[in-house]
């Protein structure tokens, strides 16, 4: 376990990056806090121990660093920082001692030989110059062709005379009117979100918890946040947005469309894959649904994944929108 000291004071001190262990790369202490700057992103779970005793700590907001409050009375002294399961260092609170005195500098080393240059190598010897080739026979000139005869110019053909001119046709009759056209803009929108950490069972929905913007008022839509229902036959626009996923495995999702199903020609459109290092999953598709049918954002991984992992509690961990462009 490294140790460090710091001066508890009103002034705030900094540790270099090189002293720590785990993912701190630096300490700031004042007279009732400690500051660590963090490179991994730590849960709300998290617990911080100073000398044995749990702290209390919240994380700035929009960054991986931490503040946690120091207790009250808490005597001058050595005492180990643990964060979470990361190896523990020493902090030191109290006085700064008086700088000792500069030690004496070292004695100049000697310097070395110099090597012994090496000797060149001989001349290659010169090869003897190959025999000149025999020079080829000219070729016999060609006869020269006989010139064609020119051919004579044929004669100019007689002018056609012009065509009467056709009588003019009377107008048609106008038209019956066409079906009044639809209303310009968007038909009908849905948009929810959700917020936390959140576990995603195999063949399970993602449940969005909050409704946004939409038409016809939310529980005309979705009364549980897993599936929602489509209000009429139309032309519609899915996407979904999922941050933070943690597995050890490839992701798999899908949009669902249920009683209906959105394979075409043995092909499904919907359905996504996302590489296990990949934390930011995202997928958009342009269907046909009919009233009814209920749309879900489903796990078909073979296997249950985490969602939210690395996003604030007062952020969208994840959100669905379902757009009716006509």
């Amino acid at each position: 376990m490294k140790s460090i000291q710091l001066c508890l004071a009103l002034l705030l001190t900094s540790l270099s990056t090189s002293l720590f262990a785990g993912s701190v790369t630096k300490v700031i202490v004042s007279t009732n806090s400690i500051t660590v700057f963090n490179n991994a992103n730590l849960s709300t779970n998290t617990v911080i121990k100073l000398g044995g005793q749990k702290l209390t700590w919240h994380l700035v907001v929009g960054k991986t660093n931490l503040i946690a409050n120091l207790p009250n009375g808490l005597a001058p002294g050595t005492y180990s920082l643990n964060i979470g399961s990361e190896p523990g260092f020493d902090v030191t609170l109290g006085a700064v001692g008086l700088t000792g005195p500069q030690g004496i500098p070292g004695l100049n080393g000697t310097n070395g030989l110099n090597g012994i240059n090496g000797t060149n190598g001989l001349d290659g010897a010169q090869g003897i110059q190959g025999i000149q080739g025999i020079q080829g026979i000219q070729g016999i000139q060609g006869i020269q062709g006989i010139s064609g005869i020119s051919g004579t110019n044929g004669l100019d053909g007689i002018s056609g005379t012009n065509g009467l001119d056709g009588i003019s046709g009377t107008n048609g009759l106008d038209g019956a009117q066409g079906p009044e056209g639809p209303a310009g803009g968007l038909v009908g929108y849905l948009y929810a979100f959700t917020a936390g950490i959140q576990t995603v069972a195999n063949n399970g929905n993602v449940v969005f918890t909050y409704g946004g913007a939409n038409t016809g008022g939310a529980d005309s839509w979705s009364t549980n946040g897993s599936a929602f229902t489509i209000p009429t036959n139309g032309v519609y626009q899915i996407a979904f947005h999922i941050s933070g996923a943690q597995s050890g495995h490839t992701f798999g999702i899908d949009i669902m469309d249920s009683p209906n199903s959105l394979v075409q020609s043995g092909i499904d459109p919907a359905y996504f894959q996302f590489d296990k290092s990949v934390s930011v999953l995202d997928g958009q598709v342009i269907v046909n649904c009919s009233s009814g049918d209920q749309i879900s954002i489903q796990n078909v991984s073979g296997f249950s994944f985490s969602l939210g992992n690395s996003v604030s509690t007062n952020r969208a961990s994840a959100n669905l929108s379902i757009t009716q462009l006509h």
